[in-house]
């Protein structure tokens, strides 16, 4: 039997407009030493604000997606009918990139192409497909959509 997830509160930095500027000072001293030791560098970023975020990629929903997609083996139906070793990664790929993207933010295939799997979102299974990669994957859609039909609904029904 499986457990449900619990989350669990590491720290509360309390309310936005009431943040104790030296008590988040003491944190990021205490996480720091904890880790590697090195206070006085810690002490130093932080009065000086050396310390800033470079890249934050949504994941969670991605990742979800993916999980889902190869439990439902939908990852290995594609992969099954594809024509070569070669493309049958590509367009399970490119499939799996257009479907995240309409469940997470529906956009054009060249929208998720240029902008969404290269700047929106961590994919970076998807970093090497190329344009026609997806267009063409909508024509392997149209031929198997029966097949990945039965196979995304054949787990839920009881």
């Amino acid at each position: 039997m499986r457990g449900c997830a619990v989350a669990k509160i590491i720290y509360n930095f309390g309310r936005a407009d009431r943040v104790d500027v030296e008590q988040l000072r003491r944190l990021a001293k205490s996480v720091l030493r904890a880790v590697d030791g090195d206070v006085a560098r810690a002490k130093d970023s932080v009065e000086h604000g050396d310390l800033r975020v470079r890249d934050a990629w949504p994941f969670g929903g991605v990742h979800v997606l993916e999980a889902l997609w190869t439990e439902l083996g939908l990852d290995q139906v594609v992969r099954s009918h594809a024509r070569s070793k070669v493309t049958a990664t590509a367009f399970e790929r490119a499939i799996f990139a257009m479907v995240a993207n309409r469940a997470l933010s529906p956009y054009s295939k060249l929208y998720c192409w240029e902008q969404w799997v290269r700047e929106e979102v961590y994919l970076p299974s998807a970093q090497t497909l190329s344009l026609h990669h997806l267009y063409f994957s909508m024509d392997f859609l149209e031929d198997h959509k029966e097949e990945l039909g039965r196979r995304s609904t054949s787990r839920w029904r009881t």
